[in-house]
């Protein structure tokens, strides 16, 4: 059974991900036009911060699945961690 804690993990996982993408590709626009965008300057506390929680969160699942493989390495070729995708 998946936990409440994957389930918020994965979510703040990919949120952060899909915001960091974002704040690359403004970042990369507006250095190739020239321009100094307020939003990367403004933005860039809060990208950092993105960083250190999508890095955080991807060890802890990290740790979860490298268990969960180990635990179930003698059942019949199932995993645990497995079983989510």
């Amino acid at each position: 059974m998946v936990s409440m804690f994957d389930i918020i993990a994965d979510i703040v996982f990919f949120l952060m991900t899909f915001v960091i993408l974002i704040y690359v590709l403004i970042s990369l626009f507006s250095i190739k036009n020239g321009v100094d965008s307020k939003i990367v300057v403004l933005s860039s506390p809060i990208i950092y911060l993105g960083f250190f929680i999508v890095m955080l969160f991807g060890l802890i699942k990290f740790y979860q699945y490298s268990r969960g493989f180990k635990k179930n390495k003698k059942s019949k070729g199932e995993y645990k961690w497995l079983k989510r995708f």
